[in-house]
């Protein structure tokens, strides 16, 4: 082997996203599309939202909640990768654990609320180190910018969705699709879904 070549090795070239998109894009006239989900899931919270302040905050900390999901699913498909004749025992035993998951999440979407509504300051807290990724949500809750916030719902939402989909059914339907799918992959799949939401939005 060349010493270009070993310092410059060809990477193996992933049409993995691509199989995400097309999947996401095949379902949007099925009602269980991810972005029609989300859509009625925006609906019935601000209808049952008793003010708007509560809808807003609901609508943040849904937000919240799901962008730490999402790193989870990631943890999941790259361990799906790395085991893929396990894949159905993996995804069962995920599926077992939700209600223990969620209880995590929901701890750590708190403290980060707390830092939010807080105006950035935190006391100490045992997610401190992880307040950054939420920092910029500070000025938006203080200028209690609700189209902004209603844009990143309606676009978290999907993405929770739409992996779910993956998860549920189209890995278990086509496990091979693991070996063309990368973690960068997933974050391009996960800001194509945003924009989508985004752009589709009225």
């Amino acid at each position: 082997m060349s010493l270009v070549n070993k310092l410059f090795p060809k990477l193996k070239k992933s049409n993995g996203l691509e199989i995400l998109k097309k999947n996401f894009m095949a379902s949007s006239k099925q009602p269980d599309f991810p972005f029609y989900l989300a859509k009625e899931t925006l609906k019935r919270l601000e209808e049952t939202a008793e003010t708007d302040e509560s809808f807003f905050l609901y609508m943040l900390e849904d937000s919240v909640f799901s962008s730490i999901y999402a790193t989870f699913y990631e943890h999941l498909i790259q361990s799906l990768k790395s085991n893929p004749k396990l894949a159905i025992e993996l995804i069962d035993n995920w599926e077992r654990g939700s209600a223990e998951r969620e209880q995590i999440i929901g701890e750590q979407t708190q403290y980060h609320m707390n830092y939010i509504v807080n105006g950035g300051v935190c006391p100490g807290c045992p997610c401190c180190e992880n307040h950054a990724d939420v920092g910029e949500l500070v000025g938006y809750y203080q200028n209690q910018d609700i189209l902004f916030i209603e844009n990143l719902y309606l676009g978290m939402q999907t993405i929770q969705f739409a992996m779910e989909q993956l998860i549920y059914d189209l890995v278990p339907e086509s496990p091979e699709i693991l070996n063309d799918i990368q973690l960068e992959d997933v974050l391009k799949y996960r800001q194509f879904i945003f924009d989508y939401s985004e752009k589709n939005k009225d």
